[in-house]
């Protein structure tokens, strides 16, 4: 429904935006995220209600955040920099390469930059320098 949105917004169609918006609205009554409250346990609706403003203030006060998101809302970890991760030389072109996700589970196995290095290992030597200047 959110793509209809933006479809209808590009096309300069009022009526289909609205249409869509409308569209969206279902949906998110739909899932409980508007409207009436789903539970019966008599707790107020708190939705769209900033933390600190209601009776869980003391309780959120209390988390601890990482350096830099205190204060902005949101409760994600810090985003991390490339230049923060680890890195290691890969033994076949001697580049330098950053730890990636996918690589998590077996990050001190890794040797290699690329599939294309990994499978060109054989027709070159193991090489412990720093990278070629170009």
């Amino acid at each position: 429904a959110r793509r209809a949105v933006r479809t209808a917004k590009a096309a300069g169609d009022r009526a289909g935006e609205d249409a869509a918006h409308e569209a969206v609205e279902e949906a998110k009554v739909a899932l409980g995220e508007r409207g009436p409250v789903w539970w019966t346990d008599g707790a107020p609706d708190l939705n769209r209600k900033m933390a600190r403003n209601t009776p869980y203030a003391d309780w959120f006060a209390g988390l601890e955040w990482d350096e830099g998101t205190r204060g902005k809302g949101t409760g994600m970890a810090k985003m991390r920099r490339k230049a923060d991760l680890p890195t290691k030389l890969c033994a076949t072109c001697g580049r330098p390469f950053a730890w990636r996700k996918k690589w998590a589970r077996d990050w001190e196995a890794v040797k290699h930059c690329s599939d294309r290095c990994r499978s060109s290992r054989a027709a070159a030597p193991e090489r412990a320098g720093p990278a070629p200047e170009r």
